[in-house]
């Protein structure tokens, strides 16, 4: 186990410096970290949202973690659609 928070703003940096075609990944990695913080789920949610806005194709994971985070919210329509 690691220090979130570090992981969190090292994944920040990597976001700035990385190129456009794998925004996805660092938007992707952040709410992960958010999303198992269990308290950050609307964060985790916005960055999840920016990954979709990124790329359209985006991951199976990214997906499923924001049914995941939805459903949290009790939100189980849109957990369902996710």
């Amino acid at each position: 186990m690691g220090n979130a928070s570090e992981a969190f703003n090292c994944l920040f940096q990597s976001h700035s410096l990385s190129p456009a075609v794998v925004e996805d990944y660092t938007y992707l990695s952040m709410a992960l970290i958010l999303y198992n913080s269990q308290i950050h789920i609307n964060e985790a949610i916005y960055f999840l949202y920016e990954s979709l806005a990124t790329d359209r194709r985006a991951l199976m994971l990214t997906h499923f973690t924001l049914a995941n985070a939805m459903a949290r919210k009790g939100q189980l329509k849109s957990a369902e659609q996710w």
